[in-house]
């Protein structure tokens, strides 16, 4: 019996792939990617205005605060979690005190994220109807300290 009866290959040809094998990996590579996609969509930010001049002028007419999320954009993965693990656990609080809130995206270049020195992305600011700094927390903060540290401030902290 010669070699290519038994294995039904011409010489010194490549073993094809066994058809159940390549199925397992197109199921595991269509797997892979799907769940690269899901992370990378994440959650959504929040659905706020994106105009901070409109909002301090409404600030001042109605004597409130400004509370102001500065995010990159695309948004990073911290600026999804803050608003799926922080910002939906606070919506009553941050109602209840009858913040305006803002959201912009951009970059730590852009002019308004120069003036207000943000260097890390995401930010939050707590600003008066000025547009004064009250507070400022960068990066991923947990429900309760942006609840009790954050949106309970009233002047500016050190």
């Amino acid at each position: 019996m010669n070699q290519q009866a038994s294995n039904d290959q011409p010489v010194g040809a490549k073993p094809r792939m066994d058809r159940g094998k390549l199925i397992f990996l197109v199921i595991i590579a269509s797997a892979m990617i799907a769940v690269y996609l899901s992370q990378q969509r994440g959650a959504e930010l929040p659905d706020w205005p994106g105009d901070l001049q409109a909002a301090l002028k409404q600030a001042k007419q109605e004597d409130r605060r400004v509370l102001l999320f500065l995010a990159g954009n695309p948004p990073s993965q911290n600026a999804r979690n803050m608003s799926t693990k922080t910002l939906r656990k606070n919506t009553g609080k941050i109602e209840s005190e009858k913040f305006i809130t803002v959201l912009i995206q951009g970059k730590k270049t852009d002019e308004l994220f120069k003036r207000y020195n943000v260097l890390m992305l995401p930010t939050f600011l707590l600003l008066d109807a000025e547009g004064k700094v009250l507070n400022r927390r960068v990066g991923f903060v947990g429900e309760m300290p942006f609840k009790q540290g954050f949106l309970g401030c009233t002047e500016l902290k050190p």
